[in-house]
């Protein structure tokens, strides 16, 4: 890390006594080695976080087994996140471009904080597709540019499915506790939760997937979902939320944060029938959503039959985007645990959703500032 000015102390956090004073009030990050249960990590740990010359981030380096009623001690003792002491070279530099706090002129004034954009996908039924879209969506919102496809903007997916949640599985991401923890604790999630409960995939997208264990969606409450959204709003560009199937009370406080909604769905009677009983359920309490339909399965018709007509006449919303049919490349991209973009860039449907993503940086560019939020 060429950019990354380094200064070694040999010895734990606790001997260095005066030193980490210092290193705390000149370094942007301080990275430390801690061992589980060591109480007296945790004391100096609490000492360096409420000092007040402190400016640099405490990043604890521990066992990559950690239990995570451990990893919640060292996190409310005052550091910024928790890494298992193996993470590579790739994923560090991650995280420090996140930590390091930016060179400012000493004239500069910081310009007003701007929330993120948060885009939800609901489905109209099971098996159409909706998380394939939600992460792929994710991608293509990072718009990436240039012969080395740096990504302009900053994406989260978080999958709100605690049951069958499957963004972890397309995207070939470690399954996270976290979302347990916080339905089984009742945790209101943070900044702090958040930056723990976050991973990332090779090509620079975050996740806040769905656990491991079933847990019951009713078990989260709006308060705890709604803090959730406004804690990953407040450090991502975009944050892609994929709702559960399931109807519950908590939904509307993502409504109440979401710019963008789409509506997957396909052009049988049944779920035409059920996106309009979503429609009317989603716009109910929230009638400035913007709701788009997005019909999927299905190629973009060159003449569109009667019952496209009488779908889009029944939604009372037009079809602009349309999803193809494409089973193989969905495979090859879950298979591999890779984005459409990487594993099948040209197949029809990659085309198609990169086609969906422009055309939503472009109406949520157009539409700043952000959609109101309710706190």
């Amino acid at each position: 890390m060429p950019d990354v000015e380094l200064e070694r102390r040999e010895g734990s956090l606790t001997r260095l006594n005066g030193a980490a004073y210092r290193l705390s009030a000149t370094a942007d990050v301080i990275l430390f080695r801690t061992t589980p249960g060591e109480d007296l990590d945790l004391e100096a740990i609490r000492t360096l976080h409420k000092s007040p010359e402190r400016t640099a981030s405490l990043i604890a380096l521990t066992a990559p087994d950690l239990p995570l009623a451990e990893a919640r001690r060292i996190i409310q003792a005052g550091v910024t996140d928790v890494l298992p002491w193996d993470t590579d070279a790739d994923e560090l530099r991650q995280h420090l471009d996140r930590w390091r706090k930016p060179k400012l002129p000493a004239l500069y004034e910081a310009p007003q904080h701007r929330r993120g954009k948060v885009v939800t996908v609901a489905q109209a039924r099971g098996g159409i597709g909706a998380s394939t879209l939600a992460v792929n969506l994710a991608d293509r919102l990072m718009d990436r540019r240039g012969l080395r496809k740096v990504a302009r903007n900053r994406v989260v997916v978080l999958d709100l499915d605690l049951q069958f949640g499957s963004v972890s599985s397309l995207l070939d991401v470690k399954e996270n506790e976290a979302l347990y923890q916080m339905a089984t604790d009742g945790t209101v999630p943070d900044a702090t939760f958040v930056n723990h409960a976050l991973a990332s995939t090779p090509q620079g997208l975050w996740v806040l997937g769905a656990p491991s264990r079933f847990a019951p969606l009713e078990v989260l409450t709006a308060v705890q979902v709604g803090a959730l959204v406004d804690a990953l709003s407040d450090q991502f560009d975009y944050v892609v939320i994929d709702l559960p199937r399931s109807l519950v009370l908590w939904i509307s406080a993502v409504l109440e944060r979401t710019d963008r909604l789409m509506l997957v769905t396909d052009c049988t009677v049944p779920s035409v029938r059920q996106s309009r009983r979503l429609l009317d359920l989603y716009l109910e309490n929230n009638p400035a959503l913007h709701v788009e339909v997005v019909m999927s399965q299905e190629h973009k018709p060159l003449v569109r039959g009667s019952h496209h007509r009488e779908a889009a006449k029944l939604l009372e919303r037009p079809f602009t985007h349309w999803l193809p049919f494409d089973p193989r490349a969905v495979r090859k991209a879950s298979d591999r645990g890779l984005p459409l973009s990487a594993a099948a860039g040209s197949s029809p449907l990659s085309k198609s959703i990169a086609a969906l993503g422009r055309d939503t940086l472009a109406a949520l560019m157009r539409n700043e500032p952000a959609h109101a939020r309710r706190h």
